[in-house]
């Protein structure tokens, strides 16, 4: 990871560019293609200066890649590392693998991802009338000048696939509770309800064997497992929560700090004092929403059978506090939490007393996990 105002470099491991002196590639990411506009330091979103920026289009493919290294190192400064920085927009399988693809061909770019609701803020605050694919590109170029995204960390192969198997499950949760729900509603039709029943047992079926699979997945691989064991330590985090967590987040000791992994789940407060309206602080939302399904899910075993989480809990009810608000509070603190544990190394404690700072270096003295 780099440090603000520079940039990280494999070249005998040391930072020796000030991000002032980059030049910002933003690309637009479609199916086949993508859209790539370069902006260079100390220039100004002018709509003239916009529409004046080196733009070309790529097919999206590692020839498509070499032709946009070739094209790019003709446009910035030689040297060495690359003075320049990609940024994109999430679009799921799409970016992802354009990302891998510029990383394999150029490491010097350090593509980042960025989430399409900031870009669309920053391209609206430019005033664009128009939309078109170079357009958006040259305006994720700006984004990146300004915002300075941190790269994409990619996830390994076993984080990879235990994240597809988990949102492949949550989605079939979801399509057997919508066909439960049709089930209840007592269709007249004896056929109706028995295609709906064999729907239900084929999903029941089809989740099952996506579990065994996670299982498998976890067992694999060292590094899942190590954290996954740490993981379910904690009462009221199970085994889905944990492959959830693990899918969703990959390695928890990337997070520098724990506000940083509470709002990437989205579990934050966020505060409203303008002016003479001050509505009541409420959960921000702005993350990772299956992350945060999972975690409320957990909420509710924490708040009965997890010592700390049931104080934290029953204070705010006892607090005049709403049980939902109560149990965001229990999902922010179970996030916390596994960060913590993940961090020290060491299993959860319900003898650990809640006096003591959630600090790693001040958690009990582990014991053996089988």
């Amino acid at each position: 990871m780099y440090k603000a105002g520079q940039v990280a470099t494999k070249l005998e491991g040391d930072f020796i560019m000030d991000e002032k002196q980059l030049y910002w590639v933003g690309v637009d990411v479609s199916k086949d293609d993508f859209d790539a506009a370069v902006v260079g330091p100390g220039q100004h979103p002018s709509a003239e200066v916009i529409r004046g920026l080196p733009a070309q289009t790529f097919c999206r493919d590692p020839k498509g890649v070499k032709e946009f290294v070739r094209w790019l190192r003709d446009l910035v400064p030689a040297c060495k590392p690359l003075a320049a920085r990609v940024v994109m927009e999430a679009t799921g399988g799409y970016s992802i693998e354009l990302a891998a693809m510029i990383n394999k061909r150029c490491e010097d770019l350090f593509p980042s991802i960025a989430n399409p609701q900031w870009t669309k803020a920053f391209r609206d605050s430019l005033g664009l009338r128009n939309k078109t694919d170079r357009l958006d590109a040259r305006a994720l170029a700006f984004y990146g000048l300004s915002h300075h995204p941190d790269p994409y960390e990619p996830l390994s192969p076993a984080q990879a696939e235990l994240r597809s198997l988990s949102r492949c499950r949550g989605n079939l949760i979801n399509d057997r509770v919508a066909h439960q729900a049709r089930l209840q509603q007592k269709p007249a039709s004896p056929v109706s309800r028995n295609s709906y029943k064999e729907v239900v047992a084929m999903l029941n079926k089809q989740i099952n064997e996506l579990e065994k699979e996670m299982l498998r997945v976890i067992r694999s691989d060292a590094d899942l497992k190590r954290d996954y064991t740490l993981l379910v330590t904690i009462a009221g985090v199970g085994f889905v929560t944990a492959a959830t967590v693990l899918g969703e987040l990959g390695d928890l000791r990337r997070f520098g700090s724990s506000r940083q992994i509470g709002a990437h789940a989205g579990v934050t407060a966020s505060h409203n004092d303008s002016g003479k309206s001050t509505p009541p602080a409420h959960m921000s939302k702005k993350g990772n929403s299956r992350l945060r399904r999972a975690l409320y899910m957990a909420s509710l075993s924490a708040a009965k059978y997890n010592p700390h989480m049931q104080t934290v809990y029953q204070r705010l009810k006892g607090n005049g506090k709403a049980k939902k608000v109560a149990l965001g509070a229990v999902m922010r603190k179970l996030i916390v939490l596994m960060r913590a544990i993940i961090v020290s190394g060491r299993p959860y404690d319900r003898k650990w007393k809640t006096q003591c700072k959630n600090a790693p270096g001040n958690l009990p003295t582990p014991t053996k996990v089988a």
